[in-house]
């Protein structure tokens, strides 16, 4: 009697516990506008928005911001910004700090870009968000 009290409430708890809202998703390695996999909606805020500048002949800064500047705090913040290449070896990267209570972060990071710009490196602007996984897009446009 005592075994079969043991196995009920086993599969109650079992089965009461799991939805399939609470089932773990899938993490994907890198997350992008065209596939935000389970973060749909989080694109605009995420993506990372960039330009090249050339300040002198030979010399490019990339310039990363977000979107949003009341978007991100010291719950929901961006931890680093980068560009890495096909293996995801940092090519450079900056950390950021974790905002103070009360405080907003908004992100305008300028990057040197003392390497080769190749398409075939594959090389991706990234942000990391503590969150959210880490968004890319790609540093150059692809063929």
């Amino acid at each position: 009697m005592k075994y079969q009290i043991l196995v009920l409430s086993l599969l109650f708890v079992i089965s009461c516990g799991i939805s399939e809202d609470s089932k773990p998703k899938d993490p994907q390695a890198e997350y992008t506008a065209e596939t935000p996999g389970e973060w749909a909606g989080l694109e605009p805020k995420h993506t990372p928005k960039f330009e090249i500048e050339s300040i002198i002949p030979g010399k490019k800064v990339l310039i990363v911001r977000t979107e949003d500047p009341k978007y991100f705090d010291e719950n929901h913040y961006i931890q680093r910004v980068g560009v890495y290449n096909k293996d995801k070896n940092d090519l450079v990267s900056v950390s950021l700090d974790r905002p103070m209570k009360g405080k907003f972060q908004s992100v305008n990071v300028r990057l040197d870009l003392s390497f080769p710009l190749e398409v075939q490196q594959r090389q991706m602007v990234y942000i990391r968000c503590n969150l959210h996984d880490t968004w890319v897009a790609p540093l150059l446009p692809q063929n």
